[in-house]
């Protein structure tokens, strides 16, 4: 019988573990939350699955990549003009206009 139960509680943990490792990568969670998720997720499996299905992802940012993989943008040639918005946004940042072209 003890076996059975501690195999029970093993169980749980498991699963209580991947849950919250599921939260975590859609950022719903932090790492530094990770044992209070755990923790709720054991006690009470499904106040934690209301707590995911309420929260919005707010941590996503965290683990999404700021750069992406996609090629980068056409350059202007050499000889392209500036419009006059860019060259006065250009003299505001003290650049010379035709630095936007290259």
């Amino acid at each position: 019988m003890r076996a059975a139960l501690e195999e029970r509680n093993a169980w749980r943990l498991e699963r209580a573990a991947a849950k919250v490792e599921e939260a975590v990568q859609k950022g719903f969670l932090t790492t530094p939350m990770k044992a209070w998720a755990r923790d709720l997720c054991v006690a009470d499996e499904a106040a934690f699955d209301r707590f995911v299905a309420s929260a919005a992802p707010a941590y996503a940012h965290l683990t999404s990549y700021a750069v992406t993989a996609a090629p980068p943008r056409k350059r202007v040639s050499a000889g392209a003009s500036v419009s006059s918005e860019a060259a006065d946004v250009a003299r505001q940042l003290g650049l010379w206009p035709e630095a936007l072209s290259d």
